[in-house]
């Protein structure tokens, strides 16, 4: 009798006890798993511990990702793969983060400013993702001449985003860019009357110290005037600046 006691109570211990009140027992029931998956999940918010696999919903939150998020707020720890929306936080990323604000501490952001031929003052926020960088920019022009004769000579500013590709050779760097803007006349600023500006251009560079560089280069400028004189211009540009942080 005592013999068939002791085998039962030992069994009885082997066997799984179940959650008390949805809490689990253990530490090993308390891990969370890495999330795999590929599909959407239907939910405002996805989080998860590791991902692989795919994250798509409005918010999503992970810590070490391998595959992709899509959303209009992505947050990682490490990431492998991609980060696709309007804002996207990453302790590190190993393939492309695509959005607006990319936003990674290896990559960190800088403080850029410029002048060039066209559009004197101009101050960009760069956001470094591997190879590929945005940059949200902010110009102005005080009006000190007309660019084009369809253009009146009055001060004018415009909201615009840059895309472009870094080449780094050591200290020294080769930037390829996109930017789109749209200016206003005067201090009115009507998104469909603003003049839409397309400029195309090639950046040298050279990291001065750990936290300074100074870059110049050229391209062309793309005019498109809207709700106005209809017509547009194609002219070359100079440009020169520094870039902080």
């Amino acid at each position: 009798m005592c013999g068939l006691l002791l085998v039962g109570q030992r069994v009885a211990d082997r066997q799984p006890q179940e959650p008390r009140n949805g809490k689990p027992n253990t530490e090993d029931d308390k891990k969370t798993p890495a999330a795999k998956s590929g599909q959407p999940s239907g939910r405002y918010v996805e989080r998860h511990g590791d991902v692989q696999g795919m994250q798509i919903s409005m918010l999503n939150v992970g810590g070490a990702v391998q595959g992709a998020q899509i959303g209009l707020l992505n947050i990682a720890g490490a990431v492998t793969g991609t980060q696709i929306g309007l804002v996207n936080i990453a302790d590190s990323v190993k393939g492309q983060s695509i959005g607006i604000v990319p936003y990674n501490r290896e990559g960190g952001l800088r403080i850029v400013t410029w002048f060039d031929s066209t559009q004197p003052f101009n101050l960009g926020v760069r956001f470094h993702a591997g190879a590929l960088y945005m940059m949200p920019t902010f110009a102005f022009d005080p009006g000190s001449a007309a660019l084009v004769s369809t253009e009146p000579s009055h001060m004018r500013y415009a909201l615009g985003t840059s895309l472009g590709l870094r080449l780094p050779f050591e200290r020294a760097f080769v930037d390829i860019d996109v930017n789109q803007s749209q200016r206003s006349q005067g201090w009115e600023y009507h998104i469909d009357e603003a003049t839409l500006d397309l400029r195309y251009r090639v950046l040298a560079g050279y990291r001065i110290v750990r936290r300074f560089a100074a870059f110049a280069g050229g391209g062309i400028r793309q005019y498109f005037p809207q709700g106005g004189p209809r017509g547009g211009a194609i002219q070359p540009e100079f440009s020169i600046g520094m870039e902080m942080l």
